[in-house]
């Protein structure tokens, strides 16, 4: 019996390991040819929000409770990054959420709670859902 119970806790051990080990912050860029009249259906609010002074425009999301994804545009697009122009913000603590930012860049990969679980889940889909952008593997990226 207590054979039985050390496999399946060493398999639900293992399946936690590889679900970290899986979970991955997409990077994206803009699809070439882009317009602001492409991307207008999002319902465009001013302004920059919490993105880059120059962004004439943005999409706000919630993500997460107190968790939002402002995407913003510059009014030259070909400027436009993942990096500089997408901000996970926690607007509890009127900031970006560290710990989407250091689980990117890989300063707390292995510090994952399933609150920042389901806030890289939720990025991912909402940014997967919008048709001007592609997946990148963010090595074409200047500031990445």
């Amino acid at each position: 019996m207590d054979k039985e119970k050390n496999k399946i806790f060493s398999k639900k051990q293992n399946e936690a390991k590889n679900e970290t080990k899986l979970l991955k912050i997409n990077r994206y860029r803009l699809k070439d040819g882009i317009t602001e009249d492409d991307i207008s259906k999002y319902h465009l609010k001013p302004g920059g929000h919490h993105i880059a002074a120059d962004a004439g425009v943005f999409i706000w999301t919630s993500i997460g409770p107190d968790i939002s994804l402002d995407v913003g545009f510059p009014k030259d697009l070909s400027k436009w990054d993942d990096f500089n122009y997408v901000t996970v913000f926690d607007e509890g603590f009127g900031q970006p959420y560290l710990p989407f930012y250091k689980y990117l860049d890989g300063t707390e990969a292995n510090n994952v709670s399933p609150f920042l679980r389901r806030v890289i889940k939720n990025y991912n889909k909402v940014m997967d859902s919008y048709d001007f952008l592609e997946k990148t593997d963010g090595k074409d990226m200047e500031n990445a």
